[in-house]
């Protein structure tokens, strides 16, 4: 999930699009609190890896 445009990624990918996606793409069969909560922690994920050399 990300608020606004990333150097890597061109616009805003709100929680609740984010959410849709992943249950369209796996037909419903996802566990929503742990996807929400990966969901929410995403947006942090960009940073981790470039500080960690990926």
């Amino acid at each position: 999930m990300h608020d606004a445009p990333q150097d890597v990624l061109v616009g805003s990918y709100p929680e609740e699009e984010f959410w849709q996606d992943l249950w369209r793409v796996t037909d419903g069969n996802t566990n929503e609190a742990l996807a929400r909560l990966v969901i929410r922690t995403s947006s942090q994920c960009r940073d981790w890896m470039r500080k960690h050399g990926v």
